[in-house]
């Protein structure tokens, strides 16, 4: 019997949410509350308030929660040319597709995410249908 890919990293994204501690910085922790269903890698997240919080001992990994579901992001840093961001998360819209990008936090850091096989795909969709795509800023706050 096969064990589907996608039960192995449920599994392993409930153990890891299991053990990380919530002892994070304080500049590590933003809420925002977006208004709009969107997507992360492969997971669809409906309208509502997040906490993003990085990971304590990996820099690249943020948790991205609401009170009913989370998923963990990888993605790269930033800095800012500016140095001067406000906190915000940032969304590619192809149509009524969204697709979370960007997490800016105050200052200059900031993290991107990779663009998915999901995004690339809706943005074909838009080309073809003459749409242009969109950046959405969603403030958000430092908790």
């Amino acid at each position: 019997m096969k064990t589907s890919p996608r039960i192995i990293t449920t599994i392993a994204s409930l153990v890891l949410l299991a053990s990380v501690s919530p002892v994070w910085a304080q500049d590590n922790l933003l809420v925002g509350n977006v208004p709009f269903q969107f997507r992360i890698g492969e997971t669809s997240l409906p309208p509502d308030s997040y906490r993003l919080s990085r990971v304590d001992g990996h820099t690249n990994v943020l948790l991205v929660r609401s009170a009913h579901r989370g998923v963990f992001v990888f993605g790269y840093h930033v800095e800012s040319q500016d140095g001067n961001e406000t906190p915000r998360l940032v969304f590619h819209r192809y149509g009524d597709e969204y697709f979370l990008r960007e997490i800016r936090f105050l200052g200059s850091l900031g993290m991107n995410l990779p663009e998915t096989v999901d995004e690339r795909e809706a943005q074909r969709r838009a080309d073809r249908s003459g749409s242009d795509p969109e950046t959405v800023a969603v403030p958000a706050q430092l908790q």
